[in-house]
């Protein structure tokens, strides 16, 4: 792969990854997500998102989707608590109608009353359906908790009273708010010349928008450890424990994600789901997980369980948070954990679509992309001192907070 980034004339970037293969993705990150919502605009960020298929000043829904579908592309769109991203798959010679679609979807969309009542309703529906997951509930919730009297703590989908008084002067207000082109980094990955694809970029760019500095957010309020019991009538107490965690750039990251990926990361080893699940058969699922931020994370345990066996399932996961803070790893168990986890870094990567959007993030986040060789590094030069220090800094129990679903 050969990688280039450029800034355009318009203040957006482009990130640029020429590799060989049939499929391209382009797309665009908007560094703007529910984070940067205001008072009165909790939901904004995602019904924004959801607007940007709804139809432009060239084209509506249909042609929209058509665009890409008649030539068997796919196109897709999620947003974060500081992020929102769209972006198509498609084969490579469409790349002049790709390019020119979403920039068209960035740059021009149309928030018409009559879409934007259709798509409250279709959202509305969607926080319904949310609410009938505890599991994702939860997780939300516990933000909330960690990082309460901070918007980075409110769920991206809202809330509905502020979605059903959303107006096209409120939302339009928010686009053009945050939708700057200071914020935007397109991204491009497939068999393309790069000096091509900053000339079509240009050409859909060059008159769009006010050039405008990056986000400036607020960080989060002191944090203070809650333990909270909310009664939701679910058939399993719900529990999620956990505690602020590194920011995105923190020289301490790789060292707790590694540290999480031990203790409840995606893989049936894990410490976790030994202890609760394998030896003592108290849940069906148990996991820890590990959602740095640009100034601070979000470090957190999830587990369900049956009425007479939460107790004891929360205390054999503060056992084993108890056991990394004292114990030192053996030369042998880390050698294991690091070889596990780069193993699973490399397989996730091998999706291009994947891999490109972890690579554009970084870039977002750094400046830069990680090589494979620099990420390795970073893992291969963890100490087992680093990772009892790391443990001990973020699960210390003076620290955790709790959140329980009854």
């Amino acid at each position: 792969m050969i990688i280039n980034d450029c800034e355009l004339s318009n203040g957006s970037r482009l990130l640029h990854v020429r590799c060989k293969g049939d499929v391209s993705i382009f797309g665009a990150m908007i560094n703007a997500g529910s984070r940067d919502e205001m008072p009165g605009e909790h939901g904004f960020a995602h019904l924004v998102e959801h607007m940007l298929f709804k139809g432009t000043t060239h084209r509506d829904y249909a042609q929209i989707i058509n665009r890409v579908e008649d030539v068997g592309g796919d196109i897709n769109a999620f947003t974060t608590k500081e992020d929102t991203s769209l972006y198509t798959i498609f084969l490579k010679r469409y790349l002049p109608r790709m390019v020119e679609l979403i920039c068209d979807m960035v740059f021009n969309p149309e928030f018409t009353d009559e879409m934007l009542r259709r798509e409250t309703e279709v959202i509305r529906d969607e926080i319904d359906s949310y609410s009938d997951n505890p599991i994702e509930l939860i997780l939300d919730d516990f933000e909330d908790v960690i990082f309460s009297g901070s918007p980075i703590g409110h769920n991206i989908l809202g809330e509905k009273r502020t979605i059903s008084a959303a107006t096209r002067q409120k939302v339009s207000a928010f686009y053009k708010r945050c939708y700057t082109n200071g914020r935007i980094t397109f991204f491009c990955m497939g068999e393309y010349d790069f000096a091509r694809v900053r000339k079509l970029l240009e050409q859909h760019t060059s008159s769009s928008g006010a050039i405008d500095k990056e986000a400036s957010r607020m960080p989060p309020a002191t944090y203070s450890p809650r333990k909270l019991h909310l009664k939701k009538r679910t058939q399993q107490i719900h529990c999620v424990l956990g505690n602020r965690a590194y920011r995105a750039t923190d020289e301490r990251r790789p060292a707790l994600a590694l540290l999480n990926n031990l203790l409840g990361g995606n893989c049936l080893s894990s410490r976790l789901n030994m202890s609760l699940r394998e030896n003592h058969g108290l849940v069906y699922t148990v996991e820890s997980q590990y959602t740095p931020y640009s100034d601070t994370g979000n470090w957190n345990i999830y587990m369900g369980a049956d009425r007479s066996d939460i107790c004891k399932a929360v205390s054999l996961a503060k056992s084993e948070l108890s056991k990394l803070c004292e114990n030192r790893l053996s030369e042998k168990e880390l050698s294991k954990a690091k070889r596990k986890f780069l193993a699973q870094m490399t397989l996730g990567g091998e999706v291009k679509e994947n891999w490109i959007l972890a690579a554009v993030r970084q870039y977002t986040e750094y400046g830069h992309i990680f090589e494979k060789n620099e990420a390795e590094a970073a893992v291969n030069s963890i100490s087992p001192e680093l990772l009892r220090e790391v443990a001990c800094d973020i699960f210390d129990e003076n620290k955790i907070s709790e959140l329980y679903y009854e």
